[in-house]
């Protein structure tokens, strides 16, 4: 390379620093349209100083591109007599090359360079190298990196009762039931209680208490504490149950956006600049620019198992080439350093739905864990322990790949001396039409848990599988078979398949079979046909033979519209010693829902009613509204009537008398777009915003203000004492306020705003001073013209 000539020397920071504005002013000459911003970003770039050469080599500081995309930085490169370029190899791999197989000790001629090759731009003061992918090293891009943004939620003050009455009348016996909901919320979370009221049919009790709780979430931190009743934690191998006391779990529900799976991941690497293409399964997820060097992209999860990816790579010279990948998107696990965890501490609930403030004397304590060990390990872990009962478990599941996932765990459990274990199997496979599922969970006589206290003991067995593919248009076919051995009834084994195609574009087919293997063998056969009419309109015919008892039944109805309206239903069933005859309707409004309706089974009447909705106090006034099970908002107009109210441009309704719309049906913990049309407004009212986007949490209501105010304004006409107008620029002030004034306008006309039931004016014109005085007429409506009016000079 001719190096030996050269030996290191000292440095020359003069040097560098001339050579740095000599290149600011050639960028400068050479792009007149570039700004003193451009200038500023250039003066930035960092500078990559040689040990030095012999005095018979020129230095040189040039701005480096590589596969032409600046690298933000000038770099020292020595240039001989004989025109050789060389440069210190520690400078080439700060620049992103390797320099595998070549010599780092002494400067490097810049045309030997494997793979690279190198310009010297000497009108732009630039040296350009090209090098082969095989030679860039540079640190991977990341590409579709999704954000999971962090909505702060609006918690405002009230009250909420839900209702669900119903009561039938049959020929012999009358009863009536009502469920409530009680529920309180505001900035410091929500208190929520159920009950049951049941009246007649021989098991009355005048009410009867559900659940009771107080919650309180952290959407940045994504846990929810809960205090009074719930249900524990669990996972796919472990049974929850009910206790009263003390909840701390993982609430993913708290950031809707968040991907708490795997993203599937593909890797590439660009030598030029290029525009990339990502498609999954045929469908693009995702178009962006790469710089040269190796690059991931990460795909949103939206189909479940394998499936097949292109990336489209197109270079800046307008070359093509396409990189196929297989992937399985494992939706059984956690996103490597996710955790899901729940903990609770209190007592069993006893008795549910018959007594009311029933638990077990002794404390009892769960949890449950699962971490994302990596993308294609979850572990997990589950512990319980009350009354000298012990239990402790643990597992995982572990991506295969292509090959699905495959899932095992092992507890153990100890009580009154008896000790068992549980032993859980799984695993799951699906690719764009084949899928096939399986899991065991198998227990010996003494494993026990915190739900067999007052419940069931575990099965001694749980077995389950499924086979399934689908044909396309042809249709879809499954096999399952299931097996359950409990301690109380034995063991229940079945097999079967199942067939459903779509006949046309409004009609499907459905045929299935199943088969018992124990006790009493037998089998049962099923046809079932549905169609549509239309949006609402559908009708169902079916038939089935369960052993040696036959049925039929047909249905005719009308679904009910989600934003309301009238739904109804025609029902008949036929079987061997039955015959049943149904007809029921209901209307959904905005204030609730009704419904009614008759039956005629087996020579037995019956005919029932039914009401639901809710009642919400916001804002010191009461509205009625349908049953709300998640968020809502309360919509103020500041009093004004028959404003409209639209939800992500849909118009919804409009406000009552009291300016109030009740919105329901909103999305807790993410934006909903929530607005007014004000062009329905009178010209007398201000707005202050025409759209909220409003984030209310679970549960709850925000109220919405979008600053409606009117505004008492007019037009004056102004006349002097002789009774003409007064004259162009005279000023207007108001006596107690005001001090720069309005200007008069042509004809004597002048605009005021926020005027007060009665008003006094001070006119500065030409002639002098005068003043006058006028009631504003709040009857006139609009923006009203008042005048002529006299301004007389004020008395000495």
């Amino acid at each position: 390379m001719g190096s030996a000539s050269f030996k290191p020397g000292r440095h020359r920071p003069w040097s560098a620093l001339l050579a740095s504005g000599a290149l600011l002013a050639s960028a400068a000459l050479a792009n007149p349209a570039s700004d003193l911003a451009a200038l500023n970003q250039s003066v930035n770039l960092a500078l990559l100083q040689g040990p030095g050469t012999a005095d018979s080599a020129q230095d040189l500081y040039l701005e480096v591109f590589l596969n032409d995309v600046p690298t933000r930085r000038i770099m020292h490169v020595a240039q001989t007599a004989d025109g050789r370029l060389l440069a210190w190899p520690e400078h080439l791999a700060i620049i992103g090359l390797r320099l595998d197989g070549l010599a780092t000790d002494r400067y490097l001629d810049l045309a030997t360079l494997p793979d690279v090759d190198a310009h010297y731009d000497s009108l732009n003061q630039r040296l350009e190298f090209n090098a082969k992918g095989s030679r860039l090293n540079l640190r991977r891009q990341t590409l579709n990196t999704r954000l999971t943004p962090h909505w702060p939620a609006t918690r405002s003050p009230g009250l909420l009762l839900n209702y669900d009455l119903y009561g039938q009348i049959a020929d012999d016996s009358e009863s009536l039931a009502a469920a409530t909901e009680l529920r309180a919320f505001g900035p410091y979370g929500v208190f929520d209680t159920t009950g049951l009221s049941r009246f007649g049919g021989g098991d009355s009790a005048a009410y009867i208490r559900l659940d009771t709780a107080w919650t309180w979430s952290s959407p940045e931190a994504l846990w929810s504490l809960q205090l009074g009743d719930f249900i524990s934690g669990s996972l796919s191998w472990s049974r929850p149950t009910r206790m009263g006391g003390l909840q701390w779990r993982r609430d993913f529900g708290l950031q809707p956006g968040l991907i708490t799976e795997p993203l599937p991941q593909f890797f590439g690497e660009a030598a030029l600049p290029s525009s990339l293409e990502l498609y999954v399964n045929g469908v693009r997820q995702y178009r962006g620019e790469v710089l040269p060097g190796p690059f991931q992209v990460n795909a949103v999860p939206s189909v479940s198992g394998a499936g097949r990816a292109q990336i489209v790579l197109t270079d800046a010279l307008g070359r093509s080439q396409i990189l196929d990948f297989g992937f399985y998107n494992p939706n059984r696990l956690l996103r490597g350093g996710l955790s899901d965890y729940a903990v609770e501490f209190g007592a069993v609930r006893q008795r549910y739905g018959i007594d009311s403030f029933a638990y077990r004397d002794t404390p009892a304590a769960s949890g449950s864990l699962r971490y994302g060990l990596s993308d294609t390990l979850t572990l997990e872990t589950h512990a319980e322990a009350g009354e000298q009962l012990a239990l402790a478990g643990g597992g995982g599941a572990l991506g295969l790949g292509l090959a699905g996932i495959v899932s095992a765990a092992y507890a153990r459990s100890e009580r009154d001396g008896a000790s068992g274990g549980q032993t859980s199997l799984g695993y799951t496979w699906s690719a764009h039409a084949f899928t096939a599922d399986y899991s065991l969970v198998r227990a010996d006589g003494t494993y026990r848990d915190l739900a067999s206290l007052d419940g069931r003991a575990p099965p001694r067995r749980s077995e389950r599988g499924l086979l399934a593919y689908s044909f396309g248009r042809a249709g879809n076919v499954s096999l399952h078979y299931s097996r359950l051995d409990t301690v109380e009834d034995g063991r229940f084994r079945s097999i079967g398949a199942n067939y459903s195609v779509g006949l046309w574009e409004s009609a499907s087919l459905l045929l299935g079979g199943a088969r018992e293997l124990d006790e009493r063998p037998g089998t049962s056969v099923f046809v079932g046909l549905s169609m549509t009419f239309d949006r609402h309109l559908s009708a169902g015919l079916a038939a089935d033979r369960n052993r040696d008892r036959d049925s039929v039944s047909a249905s005719l109805g009308r679904a009910l519209p989600i934003d309301g309206g009238w739904g109804w239903n025609l029902r008949t069933q036929q079987q061997s010693r039955a015959s049943l005859y149904q007809a029921d309707a209901a209307y959904r409004g905005s204030r609730g829902q009704i419904s009614a309706g008759l039956s005629h089974l087996d020579g037995n009447d019956a005919a029932y009613l039914g009401a639901s909705g809710g009642l919400v106090w916001m804002d010191r006034a009461v509205f009625a509204a349908r049953r709300i099970d998640d968020a809502f908002a309360l919509v103020s107009t500041d009093g004004i009537a028959g404003v409209p109210v639209l939800l992500e441009n849909r118009r919804i309704g409009t406000t009552d008398t009291g300016g109030h719309y009740l919105l329901t049906g909103l999305n807790a913990w993410q934006p909903n777009q929530v607005s007014i049309e004000p062009l329905h407004l009178p010209p007398q009212i201000q707005v202050t915003r025409t759209q909220i986007a409003a984030i209310p949490a679970d549960r709850s209501g925000v109220a919405l203000d979008f600053g409606l105010r009117e505004v008492r304004s007019a037009l004056l006409i102004l006349h002097d004492a002789q009774g003409q107008p007064l004259p162009l620029g005279s000023r207007v002030h108001r006596e107690t306020h005001d001090p720069d004034g309005a200007q008069v306008g042509y004809d004597g006309q002048v605009y005021l705003e926020d005027l007060r039931p009665h008003n006094r004016l001070v006119v500065d014109a030409a002639q002098g001073t005068c003043t006058l005085g006028f009631d504003y007429p709040y009857e006139a409506g609009g923006i009203p013209v008042i005048g002529p009016l006299r301004c007389l000079p004020e008395m000495p």
